[in-house]
């Protein structure tokens, strides 16, 4: 029923392509408390909303601007990454199941990216149905093993990791050219790689029988 809720109802809601901002407030002595979920379940009843069996007087429900993707420990081993650690970056919703976007083989011995595995199309092509990568992507998200984000935590390579000396042959730059790719993804550093500036100027075509 749209703009409608009746006495007796419950109502679940969900964001398909992202997380729920939830308002709430107990009595009006109170401000409202806001909290992000997955997924969001309240009971009306007597003029009441109940909500994990506390009464409210209000609650807002709405879908985040923008999907929130985190990184996790992959409970699964990409291909040639055996020895290293694997993330995937995603979300999970119970109604949807897991929405995968990528998988990282990284090296946190030598704080080194080995590889990423994405799903890419090109912007002239029409899809005519949301392919979540769920079954394309050989990872999983390990809900245990949330990262958040590895900056917190190292110190990864940054556009100005390379001293005067170095930068004449290498560059930093993300690993993903896709400019918009690269920024649905999030956690940018993390993709961040050292080229050899000879290959990152488009000549690397030139290389492949060296």
């Amino acid at each position: 029923r749209e703009d409608k809720v009746f006495f007796e109802d419950s109502v679940k809601a969900h964001c398909s392509d992202g997380e729920l901002i939830v308002e709430s407030q107990t009595n009006y002595y109170y401000p409202l408390q806001s909290g992000i979920y997955n997924t969001f379940e309240f009971h009306c009843f007597n003029n009441k909303i109940a909500i994990n069996d506390v009464e409210h007087i209000n609650a807002r429900v709405s879908c985040s601007n923008k999907i929130q993707l985190k990184l996790y420990e992959s409970s699964t081993v990409l291909p040639k990454c055996d020895g290293f650690t694997n993330y995937a970056i995603g979300f999970n919703n119970d109604d949807v199941g897991e929405v995968i976007k990528a998988g990282i083989c990284y090296d946190l011995d030598a704080l080194s990216l080995k590889f990423a595995m994405y799903v890419a199309s090109s912007k002239n092509v029409l899809i005519s149905k949301t392919n979540h990568n769920s079954g394309v992507l050989p990872v999983s998200l390990d809900f245990d093993l949330k990262t958040n984000d590895l900056t917190n935590y190292f110190d990864l390579i940054k556009k100005n990791s390379l001293d005067s000396a170095l930068a004449n042959q290498f560059q930093v730059d993300n690993l993903i050219q896709d400019k918009s790719l690269s920024i649905e993804l999030e956690h940018l550093d993390t993709f961040n790689t050292i080229w050899w500036r000879q290959l990152r100027e488009d000549n690397w075509r030139y290389f492949l029988e060296a």
